[in-house]
């Protein structure tokens, strides 16, 4: 394998752990979510959700860009 097929393969596997470190992070913001709501705080519910849409938003973004990369790895894989 190629130093630049290597180095392909590493920011693939940046994206997947970045990707994976979000959405752990939107599971713990949503399992807050539900004990704030179970426990009737709704201003730590509301402020939990807030967090929870604007990481969503960083999510979205990230895989937008993720795919991007895929599609430009492939292309870069069906090249060589």
């Amino acid at each position: 394998m190629t130093k630049e097929k290597e180095d392909q393969l590493q920011v693939v596997n940046d994206f997947i752990e970045e990707l994976s470190r979000r959405l752990l992070l939107l599971t713990t913001l949503f399992s807050n979510c539900v004990f704030a709501l179970k426990d009737k705080e709704i201003s730590t519910s509301k402020t939990c959700l807030e967090q929870m849409l604007y990481e969503y938003y960083l999510l979205e973004k990230l895989l937008i860009n993720f795919y991007d990369l895929l599609d430009e790895t492939t292309i870069n894989f069906q090249l060589q």
